[in-house]
Order: structure tokens, then sequence, then C-alpha cells
């Protein structure tokens, strides 16, 4: 009885231990992992896997690539690596084949000898110097010049300019007409009387400064953005239309073009109000928000700007002035 027992118990194939995509497929499943997020944790094309899974090997990549996704596959499921790398070897039908890559030999080329090349090259500079000597022996160095016809004669003749005509300049406008004509004749001044009644240079009376020329018409007030920290910026018009969008670091800054009749202000949104400053004219307008706060469609109008300014100046005035009441 039990000689028939041990007959059959060797009779029982034993049965193949299951393919590396399944078993793969077994331990993924059991820990609640969905084919796509696993592509995803292990940077591994949800094809590729799917592939591996179901064992088609055709469509998968040389076996050396594969072995590195079944060894990182393995390991985010907890599975041995490398045996299951080195059973997909013999799945697949043995070890990788490499291919012999066969480099065609050079052409031997048939090169001229550097001694002849340097004696070809001094017999045409010498066949050169030599001929240029016997081009310049037969020019002549002078060549005479033809004597003008006499009937072209009064053609090569220079023409000299006229000289200008002596133009009139009309006498300066006198202050008054002389009543008389009459010429009285001035006594003698000596030196001495004539150096006296000069007036020393500290009794001339100042001359007036030239008055400037549109003194009523002021110059546009500069509107200047400047990151005091990092900030992300982006400037439109009215239209939408995206005049400046950057990253501004620390320390950046730029100018805002001025707002026209025709051209309305420009807007501005930032990603760190806190780290965005505006100024007008070198003078520091009150913070647009706290660190990191996001302001959208501020009007870069330097009025609106001001009137902020001098609103938020006013508040913070009127604030100092009640505390003392309100201790009291």
């Amino acid at each position: 009885m039990q000689s028939a027992q041990f007959t059959a118990t060797l009779s029982s194939p034993t049965p193949p231990p299951p393919r590396v995509g399944a078993q793969l497929r077994a331990a993924r499943e059991a820990l609640g992992w969905s084919l796509t997020d696993t592509a995803a944790y292990l940077r591994i094309r949800r094809p590729l896997l799917d592939a591996l899974e179901t064992g088609r090997a055709q469509e998968l990549p040389n076996p050396v690539f594969v072995q590195g996704f079944i060894r990182a596959y393995a390991k985010a499921v907890g599975l041995n690596g490398d045996a299951l790398a080195k059973r997909y070897l013999t799945e697949v039908g043995g070890a990788v084949q490499t291919q012999e890559l066969n480099f065609p030999a050079p052409v031997p080329t048939r090169r001229i000898a550097p001694g002849v090349v340097m004696l070809f090259g001094a017999v045409l500079t010498v066949l050169g110097y030599g001929g240029w000597l016997r081009l310049n022996a037969n020019t002549p160095d002078s060549v005479p010049v033809q004597q003008i016809p006499a009937r072209l004669a009064p053609l090569a003749m220079p023409v000299v300019p006229p000289p200008p005509k002596a133009v009139a300049l009309a006498a300066p406008p006198t202050a008054a007409p002389a009543k008389t004509a009459s010429i009285t004749t001035l006594p003698a001044v000596s030196p001495s009387a004539a150096e006296a009644s000069v007036p020393p240079p500290g009794s001339l009376n100042p001359v007036d400064p030239p008055q400037a020329v549109g003194a009523g018409h002021t110059a546009p007030s500069q509107l200047v953005l400047t990151a005091t920290e990092d900030a992300w910026v982006q400037i439109t018009d009215a239209n939408g239309h995206i005049v400046l969008s950057k990253l501004m670091h620390k320390g950046e800054s730029w100018v805002v073009p001025a707002s026209t009749a025709d051209t309305p202000p420009l807007l501005l949104t930032t990603g760190n109000a806190g780290g965005t400053q505006l100024s007008v004219d070198g003078k520091t307008l009150p913070s647009l928000g706290a660190d990191g706060a996001v302001r959208h469609n501020v009007r870069l109008d330097v009025a609106d700007l001001r009137s902020g300014a001098d609103a938020a100046k006013s508040a913070g005035q009127s604030a100092a002035t009640r505390m003392p009441s309100g201790q009291g």
C-alpha cells in the first residue's frame, strides 16, 4: 500500500512556477495598487508594464532593459528582483544575444611625401617671382602726357568764380531820432580821467537771469516698479494684452510707461504684494499688501496711486492723533 502511494507521488507532475509577469501582477493586486499608479510610481510607461504582466515579450524592448524594469517592479511590491530577472531570461529564451558591430576598414590613401610638396611650392614661388620681375621690366616708369589740342584748351582752363558782391548792411535802429544834425565837438579826455570814470566791477547792476521757457508745463511723473523680494508680476493694458510677464528678482526695477489721453493706465498683477514696491519720482508709495499676498488689476495711474498714498498717510496721522486721547 505504501509503495503504491509512493509511485503515485512520483508520477504526479510538479506544477510550474507562475510567470514573472503574473507573479508581479499578483503582488501588485494584493497591495491594492492600480496599474496606472504603479506605472507613475516606477516612471515606466503603462503599456510596457501591461505587456510585462501579460507575457507579451514581443512588445517589450531588449531583455536587458526589461530586467531593469523587473528589478524596480519587484522592489516596489516586495519581491526578489534579481531572481525574477534571471527567471525572465529563461522564459524569453536564454541569454541575451549580443550584436556584433562590423566597422569597414579604412581605405589606404596614397600620400605625397612632405619633401616633394615643399619642393613643388619652392619652384612655384621662384617662377612667380621671375614672372613678376619680367613684367615690371617691360613696363615704363612714366607715361608721357599728351598735349591738349588748341581747340580744347579753353575748356581745360580752370573757371574762377566771380568775387562775391558786397552786401550793404542796414544801420541799426536808433532809440530816438536826432533832433539836430549838428555835431558837437567833445573835449579831450586824459587817460587818467577815463580810468576814473569807469565804475568798479562791484558797482554794476546785476543782470536778471533769463526766464525758463515753458515754466508752466511740468514734466510727467515717473512711476517705477521695484522688486524688494522675488515676485512674479504681469503688466497688461486695458485690452488685456500682456506688456510684461516675468519673475522679478530682488533689486530689479521696471519703469512704467506714462499713460496719456489715448492710452489708459496699465494694470498690475503680482504674486507677492509685500515684495512689490511702487515709487513716484523717487518717493515710495505704501505697500500693496502682505508678503505672499496676490493682488490683481492694480491701476498704474500716478494720480490714483498718489491719492491712495495721501489717504493712507492721512489715516495714519489721524490714528496717531487719536491715540493720546484714547489713552487718557
